[in-house]
């Protein structure tokens, strides 16, 4: 038994070392894809089943990704952007006061009573908007697509989309498309739910093909008469959809400056309007830039008036500024925060001016102490303040007392005595006055105070002429210009800045020991940036170290130290090295010493570079970082496998150009001067002051009418010159009529609007421009007309005159090049006739008038109506203006000959401003066809213009005379026969005796009773027809009748037994195993 267990023990297992298993178990063990992505270490898990549904799912994705892609712009966006602008764009009587007034209350808790011109309200922390309502006129439609961010359309659903809609959606399509949404009112005329949801529908998909699909639109459902309000909750979607909207400028918009005017002025003196009303106004214009820097020497045009040059353009301090910064972090505004702006309608409180600061009174009743004055009072504490103020600060300063102690007395202000105030000299005053201000009070400080602190300080340095500052403004107000004033306060600043700089440099050495500077080594004090500035901290020696008290072996110290003489060789050596003592680039621009004896970047205080390191060293350095940037990004690029390589380059090429543009001026700290050289910055509220304005603008202004008021700065010298323009235009589908070359035709073009004269021409094959009468029905061609030079691409928009009745939209199209001079010809057909013919050769008539004409067409190819081509040789003697030409075969007596030549046609220099703000009823050129219609006159047409119908002579040719020779050659049905001519029959006359013609009556008569007859059994028959058919259809009918009753009785016995078999086949299975048989 012990046997059998030792001989049936199993043997112990034994792991394979090595081998394909022991691997296998190794890698099982160690679980070496534990970290491994799971589509590499099990790529058939992830791979696709059907290659159609991935290539599908590929080409979704690269749809997707290419829609989110936008041509890069450069980011131009300021710090402080203004206010967006929000037009409310609608046909007359839908409702866009009404939602103008319930936006501004939901934002600002303040009620309009009437809407006029801008209004300007802070809706967030870091946003403002600006409300515009536009009129229903084309001009302010224009203005409006020209400027705004935000279009809210509104549509009324009871009617459902007006011309004015179109009109204006044409209009964005041309000038720049902004943000647009739709919002539909009266839909609470509609009562039916059925139709409410079908127009709604309807609708949306027609805003969606005008606008883009997906287009916001919104639904104002009711309207509360009593209140005048639409509903809340639909007002607050509607606010906040406004509020995270995210706005894209135009191309035109980010390149120009302009504004939007909230207030004017009239700043005429009121002398020169006593003595002539009629005179050119002074007016200023206020409102925030928008678009680009806004430069104070560059002529701007304001739409509806005119070009012009500002007198003056002015910083002012905001009238509605955003929160404070340390309210960035809270989430809502407080109730002191929601401010609103709106001059034109009366809302705004106090407003600063460079010449005053204006305070809305409320009117005479506005100090009854009721209370709806104390509740104004409290909305608006500052404005409360200023009326209860009594005293100026001056008094409220003398009467002012302060107590030490409790028991003491009280000290008044002139009981007070400042020492250090009273033994001052006028340096130290000086230096007390252009002391600079913390950081918290510049931000506060407006630009027109540094302006005053700037003439302040220049006062105070030159104190020998202390009246020169009152003499100065007294000279400037009597009769200097701007420029000179402008070039006095540029030199003056110059120079303060020159002295300034000294007085800094000096200053750095004042407080320091020259002993310690050259002698001792923890302070690298001669570590500086050139000989000149060791000159200059040396000079300063005299006024910390007197040598005269010095004794000899002290000053031998101080010139015999060995380290002194080393580095002043080291200085010797680097001039004669570099005499002008600019030394190296790195040395001139890139160490900078601080104040505190330091280099920037370096906490001990020494160089960044040392000197006893070679340059070898430093450029292999540089050349080896230069490798490693150019190998990753060559990996980068073979990572991503160059698909967006485009993309990517010219969108990280504009952002490095909007880096640099933000950058490039921020090292000037002087505002003045990068004012000059950059210009105001978008977001500043500014006042542009503008003269020679006409009187009428003035007696007409109304500012719901003028709304918007744009001030578009015109930033190249080229868009005030005149030239010929060429644009490709298109006539509009809907403008019912076709455009005639050499009418009038009004014009709107980057900021202008103006009417000039355009001829229409296409461009053919071999480089010509024809010109055409009309355009054409349904294509593209090219207009030529006298204006200003307008950048390429630029849109362009024709509209009817004034008074037409219909769709208002002319022609679209854009500009495509700008040149004085422009060649277009028109077609010019010359005609002759022959006088003589010899041959191949003829003397033609008619076709010039002179034999100089004649002289200028020799070598001209001519043809006749029959297609013989020809060539004028030259001219005769007599009759003058006759030539002799020669063809390509004999011509006829008959033949007209033709010249087509191509003559030059001059475009009419004709160009007029559209001022339409300075007058309503404006006088523009008229068509000659609207000058016949007034005056009644019937235009006589050319005889040659008329369809008249054609007479042709018939040609009676001769007869074909065949030679005998060749009549033998010819075979014998080919030749000619001679026959006979038949001779016709002669009819003899009948006479017929008296019985014969009674005969022939009464045959004729019978004849015509037996028509009669025929027709009249014809009629009976066809009635009997119509008869028996009736009768026919009936018994058709019943018999069809009986045949569909026969055919569902014997349909319905037929499913009565299908149905009795069905449940009889149903019955069998298991239960019919336990059915009892019939006995």
């Amino acid at each position: 038994m012990e046997g059998e267990d030792d001989g049936s023990k199993k043997k112990p297992h034994r792991k394979s070392l090595a081998g394909r298993k022991a691997d296998k178990k190794k890698g099982k063990e160690g679980n070496k894809f534990e970290n491994v992505d799971p589509k590499i270490r099990n790529p058939k898990a992830f791979t696709f089943n059907s290659v159609v549904s991935a290539e599908r799912k590929f080409r979704r994705t690269q749809d997707i990704e290419t829609k989110k892609e936008r041509i890069p712009l450069v980011d131009r966006t300021p710090v402080e952007a203004p206010p967006f602008i929000i037009a409310l764009v609608g046909p007359p009587k839908v409702g866009k006061s009404t939602l103008f007034q319930n936006l501004v209350k939901n934002y600002t808790r303040h009620s309009l009573s009437d809407v006029k011109g801008p209004v300007t309200i802070v809706s967030g922390k870091k946003r403002r908007l600006t409300f515009i309502e536009c009129n229903n006129d084309i001009n302010s439609m224009i203005d409006i697509a020209k400027v705004a961010d935000l279009v809210l359309l509104l549509v009324d659903a009871s009617f459902g989309f007006e011309m004015e809609v179109f009109e204006f959606l044409n209009i964005c399509q041309v000038h720049g498309f902004p943000q647009i949404m739709g919002v539909l009112t009266h839909l609470d005329m509609i009562k039916n739910k059925n139709t409410l949801k079908k127009v709604k529908k309807t609708l949306k998909h027609r805003f969606w093909t005008e606008v883009y699909a997906g287009s916001k639109l919104f639904y104002l459902s009711g309207y509360h008469p009593l209140t005048q309000s639409y509903p809340k909750n639909e007002i607050q979607n509607l606010a906040r959809f406004i509020a995270v909207m995210k706005f894209r400028p135009t191309v035109w918009r980010s390149e120009h400056a302009y504004l939007v005017a909230d207030r004017m002025e009239d700043l005429t003196s009121p002398e020169s309007l006593r003595t002539n009303p009629k005179t050119d106004r002074t007016i200023s214009f206020y409102g925030y830039i928008h678009g680009t820097f806004l430069k104070p020497r560059v002529s701007i045009h304001i739409p509806g008036l005119g070009d012009f040059l500002p007198e003056a353009v002015t910083p002012l301090s905001d009238p509605c500024p955003l929160p404070l910064k340390e309210r960035a972090l809270k989430r809502s505004l407080n109730e002191k925060e929601k401010l609103i702006y709106a001059p034109f309608s009366g809302v705004g409180g106090i407003v600063y001016d460079k010449d005053a600061v204006y305070i809305d009174l409320g009117g005479s009743h506005s100090h009854n102490r009721s209370k709806g004055q104390e509740d104004s009072k409290n909305a608006n504490p500052l404005l409360g303040e200023l009326h209860d103020l009594k005293a100026t600060l001056n008094e409220k300063m003398e009467s002012a007392t302060i107590q030490l102690f409790s028991n003491s007395q009280a000290i008044t202000a002139a009981e007070v005595e400042d020492p250090v105030l009273g033994t001052e000299t006028p340096r130290e005053k000086n230096k007390l006055t252009t002391k600079p201000q913390d950081d918290d009070e510049d931000e506060n400080v407006s630009e027109d105070d540094i302006e005053e602190s700037d003439d302040e300080e220049i006062d105070f340095q030159n104190s020998s002429d202390e009246d020169s500052g009152s003499d100065m403004d007294e000279n400037t107000q009597e009769g200097t210009t701007f420029e000179d004033t402008l070039e006095g306060k540029i030199e003056k600043s110059k120079a303060r800045r020159v002295e300034e700089a000294a007085d800094a440099f000096y200053s750095r050495f004042r407080n320091r020991s020259m002993q310690k500077m050259i002698y001792d080594d923890t302070a690298d004090f001669m570590n500086v940036t050139s000989r000149a500035d060791f000159d200059l901290a040396n000079c300063n020696a005299p006024e910390e170290v007197n040598l005269e008290e010095m004794e000899e072996d002290d000053l031998k110290d101080l010139f015999v130290g060995g380290d002194y003489a080393e580095s002043a060789k080291k200085l010797l050596d680097a001039d004669d090295d570099d005499p002008f003592g600019f030394g190296d680039d790195e040395d001139v621009f890139g160490d900078f010493e601080t104040l505190d004896g330091g280099d920037e970047g370096d906490d001990d205080g020494t160089k960044n570079r040392k000197k006893d390191e070679p340059k070898e060293e430093v450029s292999e350095e540089k050349r080896v970082e230069l490798k490693e940037k150019l190998k990753e990004k060559f990996d980068m690029e073979y990572d991503d496998g160059g698909d967006k390589s485009f993309y990517k380059d010219w969108k990280s090429q504009v952002e490095e150009q909007a880096k640099i543009n933000r950058t490039f001026f921020d090292n000037i700290e002087d505002p003045k001067l990068l004012q000059e050289l950059q210009g105001l910055p978008p977001g500043s509220y500014v006042r542009v002051e503008i003269s020679r304005v006409p009187c009428e603008f003035i007696q007409n202004f109304d500012p719901q009418r003028t709304s918007p008021l744009v001030i578009g700065s015109l930033d190249t010298p080229n868009q005030e010159t005149l030239a010929v323009v060429q644009a490709r235009v298109k006539k509009h589908r809907w403008f019912p009529k076709i455009l005639k070359t050499r009418d009038p035709i009004i014009l709107s073009v980057g900021w202008r609007r103006f009417q000039t004269i355009s001829l229409y021409s296409v461009h053919d094959h071999n480089m010509r421009n024809r010109m055409i009468k009309y355009t054409p029905e349904h294509l593209h061609c090219v207009a030529n007309f006298y204006g200003p030079m307008t950048p390429q691409g630029t849109g362009i928009l024709g509209i009817a005159p004034q008074g037409f009745e219909g769709f208002r939209i002319v022609l679209t199209g854009a500009v495509l090049d700008m040149d004085k001079s422009t060649e277009l010809v028109k077609k010019l057909k010359l005609v002759g006739q022959p006088t003589k013919i010899y041959k191949k050769s003829a003397f033609l008539e008619g076709m010039f008038s002179s034999q100089l004409e004649v002289a200028r067409f020799i070598g001209a190819k001519i043809k006749t109506v029959s297609g013989i081509r020809g060539v004028i040789k030259k001219p005769l003697r007599t009759p003058p203006g006759a030539c002799r030409a020669t063809f390509e075969d004999k011509i006829l007596a008959s033949d007209i000959v033709f010249c087509r030549t191509w003559a030059p046609v001059d475009i009419p220099q004709f160009f007029l401003n559209i001022a339409s703000h300075v007058t309503p009823q404006l006088r523009l050129a008229k068509t000659v066809g609207q000058l016949k219609r007034e005056q009644a006159i019937q235009a006589e047409p050319n005889p040659d213009n008329l369809y008249t119908p054609i007479e042709r002579p018939k040609k009676e040719f001769k007869p074909l005379q065949i030679p005998k020779s060749l009549k033998e050659k010819l075979p014998y049905k080919d030749r000619p026969k001679i026959k006979e001519k038949l001779k016709m029959e002669q009819r003899i006359a009948v006479i017929k005796e008296p019985h014969e013609r009674k005969m022939s009556e009464t045959l004729k008569l019978m004849k015509q009773r037996v028509k009669e007859r025929d027709e009249r059994e014809k009629a009976d028959k066809a009635k009997k027809g119509v008869e028996r058919a009736k009768i026919l259809k009936k018994v058709e009918e019943r018999q069809t009748y009986r045949q569909k009753e026969l055919r569902k009785k014997i349909f319905k016995t037929l499913g009565q037994m299908n149905k009795g078999t069905d449940s009889a086949s149903s019955g069998g299975g298991a239960k019919g195993k336990f059915r009892k048989k019939p006995q």
